[in-house]
């Protein structure tokens, strides 16, 4: 690594923030920030398909073989604190020993950094000196450079897709929201009617006439304001339905990585972007028309009673545009920092729930109070950055109007004297300038709302844009279709590896596996036997290799298909919120009682069942709160069993097992002829298997006879 030397600067061109979806791609985000800073613009979804990242993150090595792919030239230089002003910017930082950053620019104070986790911020010196651990990355492009853009965007009007009736009832709404405003213009000129003829000349009929229209007006505006609040609450409902559960679907379509790769948190809070992209596009664009309609028509009657004043609503309209012009770059920031900063606390939250056990037998208590406090304070934080400059906005709004209108009445005022317009004209035209204020106000506030859904836009397209797991041509298989002959297991070739220049955690893997055969796989911890059976289970998908289920690749079949025909038992299952017994049955609304009790019975649980107050019908909290480990893992081996599976995996699922349950257990479910195929460690577990696979550095060994194995 080299020491620091000055680097000629260029031309100073703006550096865009792109934050970090998944927990492990801070350099990959990095470099993408780079890339785009020199005119190769990339979105991280796309990124991501050309460089596959791995779960443990990516080291210096891998950004500047990344960088090298992209045609830029790298240097890596080690430098002291002092020394960064010197580097070619924007570069990359080494932060907090397991993190990347790029570096922007260097002030007096500190440095202005895009940090992939957390977003653009001043560091102070102190925190320079803390963080970085003096290894920087300089990259520039190299005359092959490509200066392109590869950004792929969420198609909103995919959204609207397969929504019948949906033309109609925006048509609807904004037909009413028309004659809403239609009749809001009328008044101003019933107004300037009483002053102008009906005081002056002591009309009282006239001004009966009037006040009865004007009455009879506000109750038509009632009238349609109802229908249209409960057209837009059919339409808001529907679409909220439709589209969240479009997304929902596709979100458990997506495969394993996708989720292994992520916080709970961060999922939820892109899921909740569907809430406001829907809400602007709906009613809040539908305002937004009628606005910019009603503005020009109010102004255009307003430019017929005095050009002059109509000129100082347009010269105010026009100076409030540009305050929110100016700030909108900031407010965009503060908006993503929010949903950042939510969905941290909101990922720490769930966590210590999840994890109470651990921290009440730890005695951490105090120690995640601090840390979730710490999290929160910076999402409050994050909102009040927001909140002062909505509070900014709202002031110059009232400050520029509020202006407005005095210098409008004094100049008005005027024109009344030397007799220029009538004292009805003046009124009305007063009424017509509030409505004007308003209107141009929300038409500017949802303009800039608009281009805000751009964000949320990119929210959801981590989701939206993700691939799901292959899905087949073929139709639909029941579990206990003869579509499929035999229930076979052949892995040939099987390699894994979780990023592009990673060791293969799986080589070469080649393994047949006969119907009803009772195999374990064994080995030392982290050798890879979970992941084989994740593999060979349709959860985790192979670099290389294929796998055979009765002679049909599984990719071929379907893995809905697949799944239908097998199930799992893992360390990391969970139950549900619910009774025992929609546990069991995996909350089949056509549950059968008597399969769900002789699951029970197989898995060794019924009579634990029996002995409680509400038998199957006990509830249990999505942490299986009324249940012991054995009981629950019972439970989950009952709830796998429900499925009738022709091949049943089970990653270490009776651990938690006194020997003589475990003995039971397995002797039911081997006359139940279903292939088994078993990670254990236990050597009575071992001892009842017919085939020992041992792993080892991610191949296969050996393979024993299991009764050929002493286990004394």
């Amino acid at each position: 690594m080299k020491t620091i030397r000055p680097i000629l600067f260029g031309f100073r061109k703006k550096l865009t923030l792109i934050l970090q979806n998944e927990a492990s791609e801070c350099g990959l985000s990095c470099v993408a920030m780079v890339a785009g800073f020199y005119g190769h613009r990339f979105d991280l979804n796309t990124i991501r398909r050309r460089f596959n990242v791995s779960l443990k993150g990516m080291t210096l090595s891998d950004i500047i073989d990344i960088s090298s792919k992209l045609f830029m030239c790298t240097r890596a230089v080690r430098l002291e604190l002092e020394e960064l002003s010197a580097l070619r910017k924007p570069c990359i930082l080494h932060w907090d020993l397991g993190h990347f950053v790029v570096l922007d620019r260097v002030t007096k104070t500190g440095a202005i950094i895009h940090d992939p986790a957390i977003g653009r911020r001043h560091v102070t010196l102190k925190e320079l000196d803390r963080s970085f651990t003096g290894v920087a990355l300089e990259l520039w492009p190299s005359p092959q450079f490509q200066r392109k853009t590869e950004i792929e965007t969420f198609p909103v009007s995919q959204l609207f897709k397969g929504i019948n009736g949906f033309k109609i009832a925006l048509l609807k709404m904004f037909s009413m929201a028309l004659c809403l405003e239609v009749m809001a213009i009328l008044s101003p000129l019933g107004l300037q009617m009483i002053i102008d003829q009906a005081v002056v000349s002591a009309d009282l009929g006239l001004i009966n006439v009037v006040a009865i229209g004007l009455l009879l007006t506000i109750f038509m505006q009632a009238f349609i304001d109802i229908m249209r609040s409960i057209v837009s609450l059919v339409l808001s409902t529907r679409l909220a339905i439709d589209w969240r559960a479009g997304l929902f679907l596709h979100l458990m379509k997506l495969p394993m990585c996708f989720f292994e790769k992520r916080h709970v948190g961060d999922i939820v809070s892109r899921f909740g972007s569907l809430r406001i992209i829907q809400s602007t596009l709906t009613s809040d664009t539908i305002n937004s028309v009628i606005d910019g309609l009603m503005s020009v028509s109010i102004l255009v009657m307003m430019l017929f009673y005095s050009p002059i004043l109509s000129a100082l609503s347009i010269i105010t309209a026009i100076l409030f545009s540009g305050v929110r012009l100016a700030f909108h770059h900031l407010y965009r920031r503060a908006t993503e920092d929010t949903l950042v900063y939510d969905a941290r606390e909101q990922s720490h939250f769930m966590e210590t729930i999840r994890g109470i056990s651990s921290i009440k037998g730890l005695s951490l208590e105090n120690r995640r109070l601090s840390a979730w406090l710490n999290t929160f304070i910076e999402s409050i934080n994050a909102h009040l950055k927001t909140e002062r400059l909505n509070i900014l906005f709202k002031t110059i709004n009232s400050l520029l109007f509020g202006i407005s209108r005095i210098i409008m009445l004094w100049l008005g005022a005027k024109f009344v004297v030397s007799q220029e317009i009538s004292l009805g004209m003046l009124m009305a035209f007063s009424a017509y300038q509030e409505q004007f204020s308003s209107r141009i106000s929300r038409l500017i506030d949802m303009s800039f709302q608009l281009k805000m859904l751009s964000l949320h836009k990119e929210r959801l397209s981590d989701i939206a844009l993700s691939e799901p797991e292959i899905e087949s041509s073929l139709p639909e298989i029941s579990p206990s279709s003869t579509f499929m002959s035999g229930n076979t297991l052949k892995v040939e070739n099987l390699s894994l590896r979780y990023g592009d220049g990673e060791i293969d955690v799986l080589r070469c893997i080649n393994l047949s596996i006969s119907e009803a055969e009772n195999i374990v796989i064994v080995g030392q911890s982290g050798c890879g036997k979970t992941t084989l059976l994740k593999c060979i289970s349709g959860l985790l998908k192979p670099t290389e290799g294929r796998i055979l289920f009765g002679d049909r690749d599984i990719n071929d079949l379907g893995l809905s298909n697949y799944r239908k025909m097998i199930s799992c038992v893992l360390q990391e299952d969970r139950l549900f919120a619910g009774t025992l017994a929609d546990n069991i049955s995996g909350f089949d609304p056509k549950a059968d009682q008597g399969w769900i009790e002789e699951c029970a019975r197989m898995a060794s649980i019924e009579d634990e069942i029996r002995q409680m107050p509400m038998g199957y019908e006990s509830f249990v909290g999505d942490m299986g709160s009324i249940l012991s480990g054995g009981q629950k893992q019972r439970v989950v081996l009952a709830r796998a069993l429900y499925r009738r599976p022709r091949i049943l995996f089970l990653d270490e699922a009776t651990s938690h097992l006194d020997v003589d349950n475990e003995k039971r257990i397995n002797e039911v479910i081997s006359e139940m002829r279903i292939t088994r195929i078993a990670v254990a460690h236990r050597a009575s577990t071992i001892a009842m298997s017919e085939r020992i696979i041992y792993l080892s550095g991610g191949n296969i060994t050996t393979e024993t006879i299991g009764k050929e194995v002493d286990y004394t």
